[in-house]
């Protein structure tokens, strides 16, 4: 069976929606953790927590910051291939990807954000304010989709 035009127009679309948006958070997520987040905002953050401020503790947090920021990054970076290619498969993961980094955000305590807010300022927070809000619309459109065309990539 040949599917309707506008159907494979709407695929089309819709991935390069996700791409973009993809590669757009995950310039974001590099910016925030790369320049952002460093020894200075963890140093204030253990000191405002009434933790010993040690360049081991400084480093095991930023070590580990690091490393889920990577992987965020990697798997945001993933999204770039929905631009030409529209897998359901890949549509699941984007989805996986996207509600795991909001669990993130929530679980991260907030002397992490109150520490770059008076480290760094305000805006040092906006990179990540953007990837999310951009991944909460972005998971609600998904679902959105995934519910109204009950399919993946508006097929």
């Amino acid at each position: 069976m040949k599917q309707n035009p506008s159907n494979e127009a709407r695929a089309k679309h819709t991935g390069r929606l996700i791409g973009y948006l993809s590669f757009l958070f995950a310039v974001c997520l590099v910016v925030h953790q790369v320049i952002i987040v460093d020894g200075h905002v963890i140093s204030y953050m253990l000191e405002h927590s009434n933790n010993r401020t040690t360049e081991n503790a400084i480093n095991m947090i930023n070590n580990s910051l690091r490393y889920t920021g990577i992987l965020y990054i990697l798997a945001y970076s993933a999204g770039v291939v929905a631009i030409k290619y529209q897998h359901p498969y890949l549509w699941w993961f984007m989805i996986a990807v996207f509600i795991s980094q909001l669990f993130n955000a929530l679980l991260n305590p907030p002397i992490i954000y109150i520490a770059i807010l008076n480290v760094k300022g305000f805006f040092a927070l906006i990179p990540y304010i953007i990837v999310i809000i951009g991944t909460l619309l972005l998971v609600i459109f998904m679902i959105w989709v995934s519910i109204k065309r009950k399919s993946t990539f508006n097929r």
